[in-house]
């Protein structure tokens, strides 16, 4: 580990940067050699967080950034989600809500991406939804409409055809048929 910053008695105390071997990195500030106040940490894996600290835990309000694209801004308790806040899946998905122990946990609204229930409101517990809970289902529906269009002009003159022109002037005008695609879906 390499350490460039303010010392106290021997330990990391006030701002300075740490990085690790692995790759890992804390920029901020220090108390008593454990990470402490607002600060980011860049882990080895590709995570991100900016956001405050408290005895080397996440502590307080924060954000991070998976390495898989999965992305949370709220409340933390000991590196855990805890409190309110948003996490934002990789595949659209996005919870918002409370949270306990990094579960959903209380009352919260989980937006699906994909399928046919568009959101889930309700109680959770433990990560897992409880009780009642409403759920909003996408609904859509095609509907076609055959339009057929006859063209009519009584006022259009017309003429014998030519010579070379195969063609019944007193022939019904040509039909053209239209089919037109409605989607309704819900607001």
């Amino acid at each position: 580990n390499v350490y460039e910053g303010e010392w106290k008695y021997g330990m990391r105390h006030g701002k300075g940067t740490s990085k690790w071997t692995d790759g890992s990195k804390y920029e901020g500030e220090w108390k008593d050699d454990k990470k402490h106040g607002s600060r980011t940490f860049n882990y080895s894996n590709g995570d991100f967080y900016s956001g405050q600290w408290r005895a080397s835990k996440m502590h307080g309000w924060g954000v991070r950034t998976y390495a898989n694209h999965d992305f949370y801004n709220g409340g933390w308790k000991h590196s855990c989600k805890d409190g309110t806040g948003t996490m934002t899946y990789h595949n659209g998905d996005v919870y918002t809500g409370n949270f306990s122990k990094d579960k959903m946990h209380g009352k919260g609204v989980f937006e699906y991406a994909a399928g046919d229930v568009l959101k889930s409101i309700g109680e959770w517990k433990d990560g897992k939804k409880v009780g009642f809970f409403e759920d909003i289902v996408r609904v859509s529906k095609q509907v076609y409409y055959d339009i057929d269009e006859v063209r009519s002009d009584s006022k259009v003159k017309r003429e014998a055809p030519s010579d070379d022109e195969d063609t019944d002037i007193n022939a019904a005008p040509p039909r053209r048929s239209k089919r037109r695609n409605v989607s309704m879906s819900p607001p």
